[in-house]
C-alpha cells in the first residue's frame, strides 16, 4: 500500500538523504516536502492532502524548536510526528514526547531500517487508535492485538482492569497479579506521578514516564491514553512503548562522551572556539586555537565577554538571534563580523554560534571560521 510522507526540511542535503532511506525500505511510497512552515501548514490544512506520517526537522526559516512543535501537531490532528534533529538534547527530546510527538530520531544515528521502523510502528499506532474510538467489543480482543504492552485502569480508583501478554512479559507479573495492582504502583516512590497525581486521577499520562518492574528494574515508557466505557465505568486504554533503551542510551553518551568529546571537539579543535554565557556574554572557556589566535589571553581570569572579540558589533549582530539576545538551546545562528587581534590585527571572520550545555548549564559556543585579513568596505555618499 503507497505510504504518503510529508518530509518538513529544509536543509536541502538532509532532504535528499532521507528520501534515499525512505525509497530504499520502501518501493511505494510518496514523499511531499515543505520547506518551510508556512508550506506544511498549507498543505495540511487543505483537505484534498492526507498523510501517513509527518517528518518534522526543528529549525526552519519562519519557525523553530517547541512552538513549531506545538503548531505541527495542533494542525497535524491524528498523524503521526517523528522528529528528526541534529541536535543532542536529551530533556528536549523527552520533553517533545510529553507534548504528543510519536517519536524523536537524531539525524547522525538515522538509518533506512530504523527510520522505517519508526514508521510503521506509529502508524500501527495510529490506526489502533482509530479502531479503538470506534470499537464496541471487549478490552481483551482490542488490546491482544497490540505488539506493545497495553492496559486497561478505572479512572476512579486506580486499580488495572486488564492488560495483554506483552505488559505481562514486559512488566514481570501475573495475570492475577497485574490485576491487584493500582496505577501508583508500576511508578517508582517518589516518581512525578505518585507526587502530583490526583484522587480522581482524571490527569493526562501522555508523555514519557518512568515504570517499574516486578524485579524492581526501571523502565521509560512513552504513553498514549484515551478514554472509554469499561463494564459501566469510565476507564483508560493506556498504550505504552519501550523507550529505556533510547533514554539511557543518550543518558550512558552525554555522561562516558563528555569530557572525551570536549578535550577532542573543543579544547584540542584546529578551529577557534569560545563558550560564553547567555545574557552577559562572558567567557567560560576558550580552546587552543582561539588563544593562539588573541595571542593566549587568559580569557577566563581576565573576565573577558564574547563583546570584546569583535571590533564591529553591530555588524556581527545585524539579523540575527544574538541582537535580541535570545538565543535557546533549540537555536543557531551564523553571523560575520570583525575581530581585533595582536598578532594579525583585524580579521574578518565568519562566526558560527550554537546552543551548548557546559557543566550542566545552557551556553553558547562560537566558533570562528574562515579568518582572513579585514578589508575595509568603502562606503559612497552622493
Amino acid at each position: 500500500m503507497l505510504k504518503k510522507i510529508l518530509l518538513i526540511e529544509d536543509n536541502q542535503g538532509d532532504i535528499e538523504l532521507i528520501s534515499v532511506y525512505l525509497k530504499e525500505q520502501a518501493d511505494e511510497i510518496q514523499i511531499i516536502t515543505a520547506q518551510r512552515y508556512s508550506e506544511a501548514k498549507a498543505l495540511l490544512e487543505n483537505s484534498k492532502s492526507s498523510f501517513d506520517t509527518i517528518l518534522l526537522d526543528l529549525s526552519l526559516p519562519d519557525l523553530r524548536g517547541e512552538e513549531l512543535i506545538l503548531n505541527i501537531l495542533k494542525i497535524a490532528n491524528s498523524i503521526p510526528v517523528i522528529v528528526l534533529t541534529g541536535y543532542r538534547d536529551i530533556s528536549f527530546s523527552i520533553k517533545s514526547l510529553g507534548m504528543g510527538v510519536a517519536d524523536y530520531l537524531f539525524k547522525d544515528e538515522l538509518t533506512p531500517l530504523g527510520l522505517q521502523k519508526s514508521i510503521l510502528l506509529n502508524i500501527e499506532r495510529k490506526n489502533h487508535i482509530q479502531k479503538f474510538r470506534g470499537f464496541s467489543g471487549s478490552y481483551r480482543n482490542l488490546i491482544g492485538e497490540y505488539n506493545s504492552p497495553a492496559f486497561v485502569w478505572d479512572f476512579a480508583t486506580g486499580k488495572i482492569l486488564d492488560c495483554n501478554e506483552v505488559a505481562l512479559q514486559v512488566y514481570g507479573y501475573t495475570l492475577s497479579e497485574f490485576f491487584q495492582l493500582n496505577i501508583k504502583d508500576i511508578h517508582p516512590p517518589g516518581d512525578e506521578f505518585n507526587q502530583n497525581s490526583k484522587d480522581n486521577f482524571q490527569d493526562s499520562l501522555a508523555g514519557v514516564w518512568k515504570h517499574r518492574t516486578r524485579d524492581g528494574r526501571t523502565l521509560y515508557m512513552s504513553i498514549s491514553s484515551y478514554i472509554r466505557n469499561f463494564k459501566g465505568s469510565n476507564a483508560t486504554l493506556v498504550v505504552l512503548q519501550d523507550v529505556t533503551r533510547k533514554y539511557t542510551d543518550e543518558k550512558a553518551w552525554e555522561e562516558t562522551n563528555n569530557n572525551y568529546l570536549f578535550e577532542k571537539l573543543f579544547m584540542n579543535s584546529s578551529v577557534a572556539k569560545v563558550i560564553y554565557e547567555p545574557g552577559t556574554f562572558q567567557i567560560r572557556s576558550a580552546n587552543k586555537a582561539v588563544r593562539k589566535l588573541f595571542s593566549s589571553h587568559d580569557f577566563e581570569k581576565l573576565n573577558f565577554s564574547f563583546n570584546d572579540l569583535l571590533v564591529d558589533q553591530g555588524r556581527a549582530y545585524k539579523g540575527t538571534d544574538i541582537q535580541k539576545n535570545n538565543l535557546t538551546l533549540k537555536n543557531r545562528s551564523d553571523c560575520s563580523g570583525v575581530v581585533r587581534t595582536e598578532l594579525n590585527g583585524n580579521l574578518d571572520v565568519k562566526i558560527h554560534i550554537n546552543s551548548f550545555l557546559h557543566q550542566g548549564e545552557n551556553c553558547f559556543l562560537a566558533e570562528f571560521l574562515q579568518a582572513g585579513p579585514f578589508i575595509k568596505e568603502e562606503i559612497n555618499t552622493i
